[in-house]
């Protein structure tokens, strides 16, 4: 099991979400405030785990090795691809924050976008 990657929690706190930590774990859990009242839970998980839903919902894969291995994810409606670049590979370089918010930026639009189009149907 991977765990949620810490400058990646941290990139999302540089972008103005309040973030927190509910568990001292292997595997921790963060809670992530993007409304008044609203969070979502960030943490590593397979794609069946029980926090997921298991049916109507759209499957987005970001990575092609993950797609290549799921042709197939039980119960979604839609399945879109948006592969990036791992940013793992600038951690404890001099651009490591630059290079996660970048890619924070890019997700998050790409996600607006996807949204959007979806909501649209």
């Amino acid at each position: 099991m991977t765990r949620f990657n810490v400058n990646a929690v941290s990139s999302i706190q540089r972008m103005g979400f309040e973030v927190t930590s509910e568990e001292k774990r292997k595997n921790p859990i963060f809670s992530v405030r993007y409304s008044t009242n609203k969070t979502i839970k960030l943490f590593s998980k397979l794609y069946n785990n029980s926090e997921n839903k298991s049916e109507k919902f759209a499957a987005i894969m970001t990575c092609h090795e993950g797609d290549q291995r799921c042709p197939l994810i039980q119960g979604s409606e839609k399945r879109i691809s948006l592969f990036y670049e791992d940013p793992k590979i600038f951690d404890d370089k001099l651009i490591q924050k630059e290079k996660y918010d970048a890619l924070s930026l890019k997700i998050a639009s790409e996600l607006f976008y996807v949204f959007r189009e979806v909501s649209k149907k």
